[in-house]
């Protein structure tokens, strides 16, 4: 036997015994202060609303032991647990995580917390029970008069919730449409939502020919209307599913130019564009630090462009303009800088 042999030989002993050596059900004290042992991890996945058992669901035990649910929602491993008393004196206690995942239900709230502590057996059990939340889902289509399967759509998702106090509509997600114009939102928790398409320009319009009108998409909001807040709320619960259709047309868009009077010093600029009157998302300009304007291309309307500035010298402006059949050369909007909030504070009550 050569030496070559018996060194890779000694090398493969003394890594299996490092692997092997700890799987006894109570290894040998290593101090004062821990305890390895053997336990059972055992329990049962369920759906939060049906309580129906979830099968082939994978179960994760940190990131050492995994194991997928049978058909009855059961699972089972074993695991090692190192165990360390609180104070001299005290019971082991090992508190660890487990958690449960599958297509089709959300990951929130899948973390189920245990203790092991030591007692008169040697292979403590854990039965634990971990809900999942099926997701809900918004699928539909988009239909787009005289396309040939070539166009496809930024549809964007806003969900209705708590912030700062108050209700407000936040972004819950974007998807391009599939060339045949079907969409899905997926993962979705239960809630109040409403869906738009966001302003997109034609690809063929795209293509540089002068003098050739160009033409876009404005944005569409659920169900078929040019106003976000008169858009029709879709209101799904954990585990439905909501289909919606709605269509897009195609319209004209002309070049729109708006100077800025006191152009800012640096070249970022927030712009917040609109129809006049409805303030929606979707619609957008904009800023040729070059030019010092406010550029883009907008389909005939009434407009309102909202402008401000950051983090140096913050400043805001707003002007109206409208598009009819042509460019458009609005009147400048002047930036008008942020006048700082003073604010005084007073301390009413005192504790002891």
């Amino acid at each position: 036997m050569n030496k070559s042999f018996r060194m890779w030989t000694l090398t493969c002993a003394v890594f299996a015994f490092q692997i092997l050596a700890p799987c006894a059900p109570y290894a040998q004290e290593t101090g004062q202060q821990e305890r390895i042992i053997t336990a059972t991890v055992r329990g049962r996945v369920l759906n939060k609303i049906t309580n129906e058992p979830i099968a082939r669901a994978l179960v994760t035990h940190g990131n050492e032991y995994a194991t997928l649910t049978n058909d009855h929602g059961q699972f089972e491993f074993k695991v090692m647990e190192r165990l360390t008393p609180a104070s001299p004196g005290a019971s082991y206690v090992s508190t660890r995580y487990l958690e449960a995942k599958k297509p089709g239900f959300l990951e929130q709230g899948k973390a189920t917390t245990y203790q092991y502590k030591e007692g008169a057996t040697t292979e403590p059990q854990s039965d634990v029970t971990i809900y999942l939340l099926p997701e809900a889902l918004i699928v539909g289509h988009v239909n787009v008069p005289d396309s040939e399967g070539d166009v496809r759509i930024e549809c964007e998702l806003y969900r209705r919730r708590l912030q700062n106090g108050r209700m407000a509509w936040a972004p819950a997600g974007n998807f391009t449409s599939w060339t045949d114009g079907e969409f899905r939102f997926s993962g979705l928790e239960a809630g109040t939502y409403k869906l738009i398409t966001n302003e997109q320009m034609d690809s063929e319009s795209m293509i540089p020919m002068p003098g050739a009108p160009l033409f876009g998409y404005p944005p569409i909001y659920y169900p078929n209307t040019t106003d976000f807040f008169a858009a029709t709320p879709i209101v799904v619960r954990a585990g439905e599913t909501a289909q919606v259709n709605f269509s897009v047309a195609r319209r004209q868009y002309y070049p729109v130019h708006i100077p800025v009077g006191n152009p800012p010093a640096t070249p970022r600029m927030v712009l917040n564009v609109h129809p006049m009157g409805h303030s929606s998302p979707g619609w957008s300009l904009g800023y040729n630090p070059a030019d010092e304007a406010i550029e883009g291309m907008l389909p005939d309307g009434t407009y309102t462009v909202e402008a401000s500035t950051f983090p140096m010298s913050p400043s805001s402006g707003i002007v109206n303009f409208s598009v009819k059949g042509g460019p458009t050369e609005g009147a400048p909007l002047r930036l008008i800088p942020d006048a700082p909030l003073t604010v005084t504070v007073r301390e009413e009550f005192q504790s002891e």
